[in-house]
């Protein structure tokens, strides 16, 4: 590809919507926006971010380079799925709040039993979809039956942007390309649903209902609403209310369907944590369950059926690969699953080329156990899966603060809730990266209380299963208004003591 005199690489693959990783979107502190140049000298950050072997083969970064004149580049590509996908559920209920009533020689279309529209058509579906910072995920229900036809999951293209909420809030305090961002994922979902639709058959006019369940971020880059506040103290959300439009207004003509986004409680607990909790039915539960997204960001949900106390705290930067000197997301290649010294997995068993988050858990798990790194996560010396393929001691750091993290903030709100946590009935963890760990791995590294073990239940894609129990269900009114709902910000100096007594790894 040819870069014009003058422009920024990264900026110029951006304006013409190339994909490529940009996880700190042009900071210069990731090394994950990598091209090929020919014949071009090394500048001294890419030394520290690129192994010798890349700078050897003219590996550069992108953010770095403005080129002084036309310049060819190859591009070096992710593929631009998700190779690892999170299972979903089926609902355990089927009571459809849209169903087609035969009537002649037709059928009326009943919405909350009022008739909406006629049909010739007996068919009726229904498409959940999960907007997720890096991934999104969708799912096809027949209405009439409850059956879940068929799922698909694609790269979220704004993590081109950003692989983070906080930098693509700061890319979108410009109002060009807060709509840029609106833009891409609205054009790419559209573009999506009609292709997934049509290869199962989905007629145009059968498509009712469509629900998204999405953290407070992307609901505002979906909905093209400025999302700064949500970026800075004191953290507020204008728009948390369940909203309830049609496809066209919000993607395109080609559907008319009636399309309904999850309601969120907070600015950093959004409404995929919402549909997590639906979809288990938490809300209803005497004692108390807590619920962790073990996502781009770690929210925490502890609740019984008067009270929901929820936070959320930094965490995924470093399992979404981000921060990590040789991590990546859930592609082909990454390497899974490890055990000391040599045995490891990858995504459907390709060449390794870099490590995801399960992988890191496991790995670090080993090397904790084995003595490799010690009680203050110190590593003697870099350890080498591959000849290309490491884990080195800022990743470890990495992976400290993430977890001390996770751990503080489950504690905290278990303080703020006067509940101890042996009282807590079951821990389910939602997420991609949470479906693929072995939980008894995060209770060795202390990033889970080991009150846990043995309570832990793995959701999968749960915000996505959310979506599909509102699709089956008859409730239609606002949830958790019995609820006495505590949000805690996590700035308090007992997380600051909890975060740092748990940087240390147990003996």
């Amino acid at each position: 590809m040819r870069i014009p005199k003058g422009k920024n690489i990264l900026e110029y693959l951006q304006e013409q919507d190339q994909a490529i990783l940009a996880p700190c979107n042009g900071k210069g502190t990731c090394g994950k926006c990598k091209v090929r140049i020919k014949n071009s000298k090394v500048l001294p950050l890419e030394e520290k971010l690129l192994s010798k072997k890349e700078l050897d083969a003219f590996v550069r970064l992108a953010c770095l380079r403005r080129v002084e004149k036309d310049t060819e580049i190859e591009l070096l590509l992710q593929e631009d799925h998700a190779s690892k996908d999170a299972f979903y559920k089926k609902p355990s209920i089927h009571q459809p709040y849209l169903r087609l009533k035969k009537n002649k020689d037709h059928y009326d279309v009943l919405r909350n039993k009022e008739k909406t529209k006629e049909s010739k058509s007996k068919e009726a579906y229904g498409l959940a979809m999960d907007i997720g910072t890096t991934t999104i995920a969708f799912a096809l229900e027949d209405l009439s039956s409850g059956e879940i036809l068929d799922y698909t999951s694609f790269t979220n293209p704004q993590t081109a942007y950003g692989s983070d909420v906080i930098s693509r809030i700061d890319y979108a305090k410009n109002k060009e390309h807060l709509h840029k961002l609106s833009s891409l994922i609205r054009t790419k979902m559209d573009e999506q649903a009609k292709t997934f639709l049509q290869k199962n058959g989905v007629q145009d006019a059968t498509l009712y209902e469509v629900v998204i369940a999405a953290n407070t971020t992307m609901v505002y880059l979906l909905l093209e609403k400025d999302p700064t506040s949500l970026a800075k103290a004191p953290y507020k959300a204008e728009f948390l209310d369940r909203i309830e439009t049609s496809y066209s207004a919000l993607f395109s003509e080609h559907y008319h369907a009636h399309v309904t986004i999850y309601e969120g409680l907070d600015a950093y607990i959004g409404g995929d944590i919402v549909s997590g909790i639906v979809s288990e039915q938490l809300e209803s539960k005497k004692d108390y369950h807590m619920l962790i997204d073990l996502g781009t960001n770690g929210e925490i949900v502890l609740i019984n059926q008067d009270h929901l106390h929820a936070s959320a705290t930094a965490l995924g930067p470093a399992f979404e690969g981000v921060n990590i000197t040789c991590g990546l997301g859930a592609v082909k290649g990454a390497i899974d699953h490890f055990t000391y010294p040599d045995l490891m997995y990858t995504i459907e068993d390709k060449k390794p080329i870099g490590i995801c988050g399960s992988g890191l858990i496991d790995l670090v798990h080993e090397l904790v156990e084995h003595q490799i790194i010690d009680q203050t996560g110190r590593l003697k010396e870099d350890f080498y899966l591959t000849d290309e393929v490491f884990l080195n001691q800022k990743d470890v750091r990495q992976i400290q603060l993430a977890k001390a993290a996770l751990k503080a903030g489950i504690e905290h709100l278990a303080i703020d809730a006067n509940v101890s946590l042996k009282d807590i009935k079951k821990l389910y963890i939602a997420g991609g990266f949470g479906q693929y760990t072995n939980p008894d791995h995060l209770i060795a590294i202390g990033m889970i209380p080991s009150a846990f073990k043995g309570k832990i239940e793995i959701l999968g894609n749960a915000s996505l299963n959310g979506a599909l129990h509102y699709l089956s269900s008859p409730i239609k009114n606002a949830f958790f208004t019995k609820h006495k709902i505590h949000i805690r910000t996590l700035t308090t100096p007992l997380f600051q003591e909890l975060f740092v007594k748990n940087m240390h790894f147990p003996t």
